[in-house]
């Protein structure tokens, strides 16, 4: 596995066919690879360092859910994604 920010802690990774997965984590990360986990990409990084993605999970060929500090989805593996539930901020 290849991805070059050691401070992201990843929690969860769910794949939807033996090439195309995510993998969910702190800094409300979500990475995607396409190459079955060998290189991972970017798809999404939240703007609250402190909170986290705990799953991620496929209703179909190319709608992924991932939940935690806040419910996204992406319609679209990944290319965008919209916050359907914003996350609860404690002060």
């Amino acid at each position: 596995m290849s991805y070059s920010d050691s401070n992201i802690w990843l929690i969860d990774i769910n794949f939807i066919n033996q090439n195309t997965g995510f993998a969910v984590g702190s800094k409300q990360t979500i990475l995607k690879t396409t190459n079955g986990g060998t290189n991972w990409t970017t798809s999404y990084q939240g703007v609250f360092n402190e909170m986290q993605l705990l799953r991620v999970k496929f209703s179909d060929s190319t709608t992924v859910y991932a939940s935690g500090a806040g419910l996204f989805k992406s319609s679209d593996l990944g290319a965008n994604w919209a916050l359907l539930i914003p996350p609860i901020l404690r002060v």
